[in-house]
C-alpha cells in the first residue's frame, strides 16, 4: 500500500505531542527501514516511485498475491481499478526485470515525499539527527523530481509518465487528460508553488466539469474526473467518491491557508464530504 505510515503516524503524535511520542520510539526503526525499501526497490532514476510487485517477497497469502503482475503493482497503489493504469486509453505493463510498471507515479512519489518529511521531523524530535538529515534530503529530492519532471506546464496539473520514454502516459481515450486526485496530493509536501496551486484549483480542483469542489456540487470531487471516459462506470475508483481521497486533498488545502481560492475550495471539499460519508455513517456505521 501507499507509503503514509509516518505521515499518520506524525498527525497522531501532534494531538498529544508529550503522550503519544512514545509511538514514534516504538515504530521508528521500522518505518525507517520502510521508507529506505521504497527507494531501494520503486524509486526510477528520474527521482520518481514507480508502482511494482516485488512477488518474491510475499512470505503470507495476500489478495494481490493471485493477481497477475500488473494487478498487484496497481494494488499496491490502494487504486487497484483506476483509469490511471487500465482501460481507458492506457494500460499498464510490467517491466519484470525492475519489478515495476511502465510509469511513474504523482500520487505515490508525492505521499512519499510528504512521509519522508514527516518521518524526518519525528527523528528530530527523538533526536535521531543524520536520520532526519537523510529523510529531509530525500524529500527535498522527489518535491525537485515532481516539479522538473511531472509537473505539465501546458496544462497545469501533475501528471504521470512513462519511464522508459520520459513521455506523458497516454490520454484518455475520449481525448482528454486522465486525472485523479492523487495528482493533487504534491500540495501535502507543499511542493508546489502558489501560482501553480492556483492554477491546480482553478483548472482542475474547482472545475464543474472536472471535480466540482464548489459550493454548488453537492457530491463532489469523483475519483476521476468527470471529462475522463472511465468517469461514467461508477465502479470503485472509476468515478466514485472515496474518504481517503477526500481526506488526502484536504490536508493538502490546508498547507496553502493564504489563498483565498484555496481556503473556497477546502470549505467545499468539507461540505461535500460530510454531505457523501455522514449519511453512510449514520445508516450503517462505516465510510467507504
Amino acid at each position: 500500500k501507499p507509503p503514509v505510515g509516518a505521515f499518520a503516524l506524525e498527525y497522531l503524535i501532534s494531538l498529544a505531542p508529550d503522550e503519544h511520542l512514545w509511538l514514534a520510539e516504538l515504530l521508528f526503526d521500522q518505518l525507517l527501514m520502510w521508507n529506505r525499501w521504497w527507494e531501494q526497490s520503486r524509486m526510477m532514476s528520474d527521482g520518481a516511485l514507480a508502482p511494482g510487485s516485488t512477488r518474491q517477497m510475499y512470505s503470507t497469502p495476500l489478495n494481490c498475491i493471485n493477481q497477475d503482475p500488473e494487478g498487484a503493482s496497481r494494488c499496491e497503489t490502494g487504486l487497484d481499478n483506476s483509469p490511471l493504469y487500465m482501460r481507458a486509453g492506457y494500460d499498464a505493463t510490467f517491466v519484470a526485470e525492475r519489478n515495476v510498471i511502465d510509469s511513474v507515479d504523482v500520487g505515490m512519489t508525492a505521499l512519499y515525499a510528504r512521509d519522508a518529511l514527516a518521518l524526518g521531523k519525528l527523528a528530530r524530535r527523538l533526536g535521531r539527527l543524520d536520520a532526519a538529515e537523510e529523510l529531509e534530503q530525500r524529500s527535498a529530492r522527489l518535491a525537485r523530481t515532481l516539479n522538473k519532471e511531472l509537473w505539465n506546464e501546458d496544462e497545469g496539473i501533475y501528471l504521470n509518465k512513462m519511464w522508459q520514454t520520459n513521455e506523458w502516459v497516454p490520454n484518455d481515450k475520449s481525448g482528454s487528460l486522465t486525472v485523479a486526485p492523487t495528482y493533487f496530493y504534491p500540495m501535502l509536501a507543499k511542493v508546489p508553488s502558489d501560482l501553480q496551486v492556483r492554477r491546480l484549483v482553478s483548472r482542475w480542483l474547482a472545475n464543474d466539469t472536472e471535480f466540482c469542489v464548489l459550493e454548488q456540487c453537492t457530491f463532489g470531487m469523483p475519483s476521476i474526473s468527470r471529462s475522463s471516459s472511465a468517469f461514467k462506470d461508477n465502479d470503485y475508483w472509476r468515478g466514485r467518491a472515496w474518504g481517503p481521497m477526500n481526506l488526502l486533498v484536504y490536508f493538502g488545502l490546508l498547507e496553502y491557508p493564504h489563498l483565498a481560492e484555496v481556503a473556497s475550495a477546502r470549505r467545499a471539499l468539507s461540505a461535500q464530504s460530510e454531505a457523501t460519508f455522514l449519511p453512510e455513517w449514520v445508516k450503517h456505521h462505516r465510510v467507504l
